[in-house]
Order: structure tokens, then C-alpha cells, then sequence
């Protein structure tokens, strides 16, 4: 059985440092993003 959550995680962490690193954004601003973001679809 593949861990579905580590698989997210795991593309979450990928496409945060792509993000950082095209757009040069702090990453608590990126987390604090994810975070709202994650916690409005909840």
C-alpha cells in the first residue's frame, strides 16, 4: 500500500521550493499559505 500522505507531502515540499524559487517568496509566507489554505478546505 503506497502512503498517499507522504506522496502529498512530498509534492507539497516540491512545489513549494519550485515556487520559492521562481518567485523568491519567504518560506514562512509560503507555509503560512499552505496552512490557510489547507485549513479552508477542511
Amino acid at each position: 500500500m503506497i502512503d498517499l500522505a507522504f506522496i502529498e507531502q512530498s509534492y507539497v515540499d516540491v512545489s513549494a521550493s519550485a515556487v520559492l524559487k521562481e518567485t523568491g517568496w519567504s518560506s514562512a509566507l509560503l507555509k503560512r499559505l499552505i496552512s490557510t489554505g489547507a485549513a479552508s478546505i477542511n
